[in-house]
């Protein structure tokens, strides 16, 4: 039996969230593939790091011609035309044009369906096209929670494929709860933070909710003001508490001026309007943008937050809140969809389209310390919930599914 994986995000240097699923997960499947099936990694450039180090039954197909755009579209249906493997996955949506026998795909979101507006023209034309191209023509379907598979039952009637959820984990390796504090304080050092201070990992894009994001810490600190309620809501989303909040700059203890936002992520789509917002409020001495950093750097700046601001507008699974969790971080995230089914009770969720309850979280998060305290220890269990290793037997048998 030969299984062909396109390994070319996994094999990309800089990864954001698509990339480090497929790493990750190729790297736990080399565990528990059993040796009499053959795995072939295909990539654009020679494997890289840990991904070159390959058990005995798995070979590397760097497929190198031209042209240097389109590789999956064009090199690697090249390769599906003359050596096809009995099964092909791909663990994003966008399938080569020839395809073998049997094909899993792995469709993470469909956010751009929700929320076209979102997009930039030619982003919503792909998606939208790849997407029903995978559900229509992959013998199997992996989506990453539950809400992502209702979500796709719900807009896509009349897939004919089988879909298996198959959720993501954190990194243990990095994200843990025994980062010293000389590990924290040489991270902050090293990018000019200086504690207390907010985090936010991801792309910075309207998808993420930056923009409200900067508005919530505007108000935080006093350069805006609100007056409304804030609820708190357990893992189904039922409030259970609620919480009557006056704006910051008549409260006794205003936020003032040393706490900082620090965003860490590349700038995307609507960005533009985030920093003009930035500009308003004179935020730029306390928003801090790292852009792309290594990720070995990421968890100590993490564990020394006051905690994770997560409040994406959708999302498919939302693995920074398990990596919060597992530093033993708190965590303020939105209630809808995948990221409420991440982070069960062990957060604050919050209604992502509401500023002022945002703002108000981060007061809450700020002021009681017995609050933060019993996030974190809820934190840690929660993550230890999930694992790389279950997410690659559950996608083993997605695959022993469709080659039987």
């Amino acid at each position: 039996m030969i299984i062909g994986i396109d390994a070319s995000r996994a094999n990309k240097e800089r990864k954001t969230g698509t990339e480090w699923y497929s790493y990750l997960l190729i790297e736990h499947l080399k565990k528990i593939i059993p040796t009499d099936v053959t795995v072939l990694l295909y990539a654009g450039e020679p494997l890289s790091g840990e991904l070159a180090i390959l058990p005995a039954n798995w070979e590397e197909r760097v497929l190198k011609w031209p042209p240097k755009y389109l590789w999956t579209l064009v090199r690697l249906s090249w390769e599906m035309f003359l050596y096809p493997p009995d099964l092909l996955f791909v663990p994003a949506h966008g399938l080569p044009l020839i395809l073998p026998k049997r094909t899993v795909a792995t469709i993470h979101d469909i956010g751009f369906e929700r929320f076209p507006e979102l997009y930039r023209r030619r982003a919503l034309w792909y998606h939208r096209y790849v997407v029903r191209r995978a559900l229509k023509r992959s013998s199997a379907i992996i989506t990453i929670s539950e809400w992502s598979k209702k979500e796709l039952q719900s807009v896509f009637k009349n897939t004919r494929a089988p879909i298996f959820v198959t959720p993501l984990a954190h990194d243990e390796r990095f994200y843990h709860n025994h980062i010293s504090l000389d590990d924290r304080l040489v991270a902050q050092k090293r990018y000019k933070i200086q504690p207390p201070y907010f985090f936010f990992v991801g792309r910075l894009e309207k998808k993420k909710n930056i923009e409200r994001l900067i508005e919530a810490f505007a108000i935080f600190l006093g350069a805006a003001s609100s007056l409304g309620t804030a609820s708190r809501y357990g893992p189904s989303g039922q409030n259970y508490h609620t919480i009557e909040y006056d704006s910051f700059g008549h409260d006794e203890s205003k936020a003032g001026d040393r706490w900082s936002l620090v965003l860490v992520g590349p700038c995307g789509y609507g960005f533009v309007e985030a920093d003009t917002l930035m500009k308003k409020h004179k935020l730029n001495d306390q928003v801090k943008i790292l852009n792309w950093i290594p990720e070995s750097d990421i968890p100590a700046l993490m564990a020394g937050a006051a905690a994770l601001v997560f409040p994406s507008l959708y999302e498919g699974f939302g693995i920074p809140i398990l990596e919060a969790m597992a530093t033993g971080t708190p965590v303020i995230t939105s209630r809808d969809g995948a990221m409420a089914e991440v982070a069960g009770s062990a957060a604050l969720l919050v209604n992502p389209r509401d500023v002022a309850a945002i703002s108000h979280a981060m007061r809450t998060i700020s002021t009681d310390e017995s609050l933060a305290s019993s996030l974190r220890t809820a934190g840690l269990a929660r993550a230890s919930g999930f694992s790389w290793q279950s997410t690659a037997q559950a996608t083993w048998q997605v695959f022993h599914s469709a080659l039987t």
